[in-house]
């Protein structure tokens, strides 16, 4: 199934058409409009009318899907503008020079790299 015109926008960096669907963890996540077999999403039209999607692998029995569920494609995976694997750096995100030194000395030594936390609302 498809989601309807006024449920498609466009992406803001390739100008694809794409929708939006809530995921089991409650993130937006931006999928291609048209369906893909090949797909590791499913997505399926929630009861108050927003999109559901999870992600599931490629070998999943057709018993454990929801038979309203349709494969999608995510996003992130086909705009064409954006580099594989890069991530834009974080708003507001200055961490002090000698954290920053502290951080990059630990990465080196093998030690955990330092991630910013961002907190859920609600």
């Amino acid at each position: 199934m498809r989601p309807n015109s006024r449920e498609i926008t466009r992406c803001d960096d390739c100008g694809a058409e794409i929708f939006f669907a809530v995921t089991v963890g409650g993130a937006r996540q931006p999928l291609d409009a048209e369906p893909n077999p090949r797909g590791p999403v499913l997505a399926r039209r929630g009861v108050g009318g927003w999109w559901l999607a999870r992600t599931v692998p490629g070998d999943i029995d057709h018993h454990e899907r929801h038979p309203l569920e349709t494969r999608f494609m995510p996003h992130f995976d086909t705009c064409r503008k954006r580099k594989a694997g890069t991530q834009e750096a974080l708003p507001g995100f200055d961490a002090p020079a000698p954290a920053r030194r502290r951080a990059k000395a630990r990465a080196e030594a093998g030690g955990g790299v330092v991630v910013p936390f961002r907190r859920r609302r609600g």
